[in-house]
């Protein structure tokens, strides 16, 4: 399974506010091949123009309300990689947790699935760490 690549898949609606910081903590991350597609509910802020400021680097399909289940699966539908990772739209990636996931599933051949640490920042600028056990 060596040179996986990823299908990274950001669903938004009306998520302005966020989506730019979102995309920009992927992009910093992949590896030719890898892919970005932005599922967009049928936002009516400016979401559908900061995701048309990323141009060809990114994918951006529309959806019509259903939802982010929906909107999930339809990224799925038009993910080409054999790795599928999803962000939501108001989160963002640490720098470095492409590569890691993509050693870790090149290493366990095995594995179908995986979830990894995370940091939650709240309104007052604390930051708790989550972290699974192993």
């Amino acid at each position: 399974m060596a040179n996986l690549r990823f299908s990274i898949i950001i669903p938004t609606y009306n998520r302005a506010k966020y989506v730019e910081k979102a995309i920009g903590s992927v992009m910093g991350q992949m590896l030719p091949g890898d892919e970005l597609i932005v599922v967009d509910d049928g936002s009516e802020d400016e979401t559908p123009r900061i995701l048309g400021n990323f141009g060809d680097r990114i994918t951006v399909i529309q959806g019509n309300r259903r939802g982010f289940g929906k909107a999930r699966n339809l990224g799925i539908e038009r993910a080409s990689n054999e790795l599928v990772a999803f962000l939501d739209d108001d989160d963002i990636w640490f720098p470095n947790k492409l590569e890691i996931q993509r050693t870790f599933m090149e290493r366990q051949t095995d594995i179908l699935f995986c979830f990894t640490n995370f940091a939650v920042e709240f309104p007052d600028g604390t930051v708790q760490l989550r972290f699974l056990d192993q």
